[in-house]
């Protein structure tokens, strides 16, 4: 998250904080109208987690690093050089799996005995899966797989 996003954040839940919880908020006013003090656990908790939170934002802003949603923003477009040399070397991985596969589903099919095999057989899942011993069911003498 950027830090203007978190600021924005941090503002919109000091905002709803005041206007829920504060002293001149709903809940006060509720309280006030009516003369009773309200049970209200679900508000409660919610108050004590934005109580929580808010010191919480300002510290992670206040800690940021200037240079860091940069770097975020250059490695999430690739512009970064390590990332685009990851990016060439898990491409290349991919490339060697696939070429991998296509010559395990040549052995599987070389041991299976026969050339032909139902589209679905497990020797056909190459490349974009592991290929798989044969497991065509039996065909009649005659008929295509």
């Amino acid at each position: 998250m950027s830090n203007e996003a978190m600021r924005q954040a941090l503002e919109a839940l000091r905002e709803l904080f005041e206007a829920v919880c504060g002293e001149t908020g709903f809940a006060q006013a509720v309280r006030a109208e009516s003369g009773f003090a309200y049970p209200w656990p679900a508000l409660d908790n919610a108050e004590a987690k934005a109580r929580a939170a808010i010191p919480a934002l300002q510290e992670a802003l206040a800690n940021d690093a200037d240079d860091s949603e940069l770097l975020n923003i250059a490695w999430m477009d690739g512009s970064h050089r390590s990332t685009k040399a990851h990016r060439a070397t898990i491409s290349g991985l991919q490339g060697e799996i696939a070429d991998l596969r296509e010559k395990l589903a040549v052995a599987y099919v070389a041991l299976s005995g026969t050339d032909t095999h139902a589209s679905d057989c497990a020797t056909s899942n190459a490349p974009a899966f592991e290929p798989g011993p044969c497991d065509c069911l039996p065909t009649p003498p005659g008929e295509q797989k």
